[in-house]
């Protein structure tokens, strides 16, 4: 019987062996594929858009854009924590008035004083910012760069605001 043919046996190991082999080495090549996608949609973007990159005027400008807004926001961010301590302040002083009633009122007026200041500059830096965001998005939108909307549409970025009416 075949069966019990060890040569045969053999032979279907090592062909087992080697199937196995196979089988590691497209798993390899398969994670490499994987990881050079990201690079390779890269690629295939910048392909397909490097003659119709915009003027780079406008590039500067769509980064000054994304500074502005996020200082923007870290300075609304810092605003708020800003008036949250003047509201701590004012029950600390209220809580201090009602225990003590002297001496400790100059320090709190100082502290409140301080903490004005402090919501007061940080309010300029936000207006700021606001018209310089308006400025930048007055000028694009002015502008209507369709390169800049098909850029931004490659990456997913919404863009439609700069087409819309002035």
């Amino acid at each position: 019987m075949d069966i019990f043919n060890k040569e045969k046996l053999q032979e279907l190991q090592k062909e087992n062996k080697e199937i196995k082999k196979l089988l590691v080495d497209l798993n390899k090549k398969l994670i490499q594929l994987e990881a050079n996608s990201e690079e390779w949609d890269s690629y295939q973007k910048w392909k397909e858009m490097k003659d119709n990159f915009p003027d780079i005027e406008q590039m500067f400008e769509l980064k000054k854009l994304k500074n502005h807004v996020q200082e923007y926001d870290y300075a609304s961010n810092l605003h708020k924590k800003v008036v949250k301590e003047i509201l701590k302040s004012q029950l600390k002083k209220a809580k201090a008035y009602s225990l003590t009633g002297h001496n400790s009122k100059a320090t709190f007026e100082i502290q409140k004083k301080d903490l004005l200041d402090l919501g007061n500059m940080v309010s300029i830096l936000i207006k700021n910012h606001k018209d310089s965001i308006d400025v930048i998005i007055k000028k694009i939108k002015k502008n209507k760069d369709l390169k800049i909307v098909d850029m931004l549409k490659l990456y997913g970025i919404e863009a439609d605001w700069i087409l819309g009416s002035e």
